[in-house]
């Protein structure tokens, strides 16, 4: 199943009813909760720190790395990580850490094999998927 691209078109001009925005918005979140990520590994054994598992669904046109990080100990030190995509990524969602810090992208320009980041509180274990 793939997912909605556009509401549907809106005939009368009005603007989409609140009905037509909740049922797009149902038919994504479906096709979401049914993308099966392809990891071979089992939910509760997550790759040490500096792994990676690969998230894909052609059906969805998704791909991405889910890695799991440990930021250095000077907070808002841009770091390196590195990521098998073989593109420049989109961005990363923020899967989870151990501190309250935030991980923000750091300047360095993105490539075809690391991204930078940096973190507000120092030495935060966490996870991020790269798209």
């Amino acid at each position: 199943m793939k997912p909605p691209r556009t509401l549907p078109i809106d005939r009368d001009g009005k603007g989409h009813s609140p009905e037509a925005i909740k049922n797009h918005l149902d038919q994504i979140s479906k096709v979401l909760s049914n993308i099966s990520f392809g990891s071979n590994q089992p939910p509760s054994t997550p790759p040490a720190p500096g792994g990676a598992v690969r998230l894909t669904d052609a059906d969805s046109n998704f791909e991405g790395d889910k890695l799991f990080v440990t930021s250095p100990a000077a907070p808002n030190t841009e770091f390196a990580v590195n990521h098998n995509l073989g593109r420049i990524p989109f961005g990363f969602i923020f899967m989870g850490g151990s501190n309250q810090g935030h991980v923000y992208k750091g300047t360095t320009p993105w490539t075809k094999t690391q991204i930078f980041l940096k973190e507000t509180q120092g030495t935060n274990g966490f996870s991020i998927l790269v798209i």
